[in-house]
């Protein structure tokens, strides 16, 4: 950067930049702890990814009674035997379900039971020859804010109503198939939370596979047994309060001297303090100054006047016109008046004026 001296009685001083040297020091300083408060910042938050973990449960049970006989004693059979077909009166099928979540949810859990009679070919079962569905319960709707729940429901079946139809359905047709009910309880669960990033959607089927048309069945059942989770939305919290607090502090004061450094060096640099002098004086005074002429020269001896109210009070004992010309345009002027005996000169320098306003602006922080 070009130096550029100003004059102060018989010295000469020079300035060399060095405002903005701090500036450019200050701004520096500022935007690396800045940078250091905001790293401390991030690093004191933590991003929770926890979710919501559930298991769910289901289970069958049935009882077996049977008709008046001269062989059982008791009123029914329990799960998992083998039953004669003809002393079968009613099957009574108990399903149970529950979930249990690690949180609270909004659940919407719908269920209905459902017997589904069918008839297939006896040598490949997928061939479904006959099907009829038929409700046993209607659906069932509920609404529940929980981390769990349990569904318990349970239906009486007819068996001879069943086995009679299908049995009838062979004589009509002359057919040898296999023929089984179905009674299923279809569930149907969602459950929902503000901070899960997708609901819990859910649809089992409980079922008692019950053998129709012949002398003795074995009825099967199923159960479920699930484990999972869902994922929540991330979750932004502190973790470290000392480290957020001094990475605030940090942040803050740099900003903020940051935001002063830019105001004093950058905006107040808009106002050129030498222009701004130089057309002070020239329009205060334009009585007593007149420009020089290009083949103007000064005399070898001058006097330096430290102000230009010194200038003034020369020129009123003199009484001459107060010459002015620009020895470095923008950057330097000078004032001279020719007395009698003495030649005074007032030097007005940017590099003055810039150091006159930055003194100015640090007595007003």
């Amino acid at each position: 950067m070009k130096e550029y001296q100003y004059e102060k009685k018989d010295q000469v001083y020079k300035m060399k930049g060095g405002k903005n040297k701090k500036s450019l020091l200050i701004t520096l300083l500022s935007v690396i702890f800045i940078m250091i408060g905001i790293v401390l910042i991030i690093n004191s938050f933590e991003t929770s990814k926890e979710g919501v973990s559930y298991n769910e449960k289901g289970s069958t049970d049935y009882k077996v009674y049977l008709k008046e006989n001269n062989y059982y004693d008791a009123k029914y059979l329990d799960k998992n035997m083998q039953y004669i077909s003809s002393l079968i009166n009613i099957i009574n099928t108990d399903f149970k379900y529950e979930l249990h979540s690690t949180k609270n949810l909004k659940f919407n859990y719908r269920y209905e039971i459902v017997g589904t009679l069918k008839i297939t070919d006896r040598v490949n079962t997928n061939k479904i020859l006959y099907s009829k569905d038929e409700v046993l319960k209607s659906e069932v709707n509920r609404e529940i804010n929980a981390n769990n729940f349990i569904i318990s429901d349970s239906v009486d079946i007819d068996y001879d109503k069943y086995n009679n139809y299908v049995n009838s359905y062979k004589r009509d047709y002359g057919l040898n198939s296999n023929a089984y009910l179905e009674v299923k309880m279809i569930i149907k669960v969602n459950g929902n939370n503000n901070s899960l990033k997708n609901d819990i959607n859910l649809d089992n089927i409980l079922k008692v596979t019950i053998p129709l048309s012949e002398q003795t069945i074995e009825i099967n059942s199923n159960s479920i047994d699930n484990s999972n989770s869902v994922l929540a939305n991330d979750k932004i919290k502190i973790n470290n309060n000392m480290m957020f607090t001094i990475g605030f502090m940090f942040t803050l004061v740099s900003l903020i001297e940051l935001l002063i450094n830019l105001y004093k060096y950058i905006f107040k640099a808009k106002v050129d303090s030498y222009q701004k002098q130089l057309d002070k004086l020239l329009k205060n005074y334009d009585t007593y100054i007149i420009n020089a002429t290009n083949d103007f020269k000064e005399d070898e001896n001058i006097v330096k006047v430290e102000t230009f109210n010194e200038l003034l009070d020369a020129q009123k004992i003199e009484q001459s016109p107060i010459i002015f010309y620009e020895v470095e345009p923008g950057n330097k002027a000078y004032f001279v008046l020719k007395g009698a005996k003495e030649t005074y000169r007032f030097t007005l320098t940017k590099a003055y004026q810039n150091k006159k306003n930055s003194e100015d602006l640090n007595a007003t922080r």
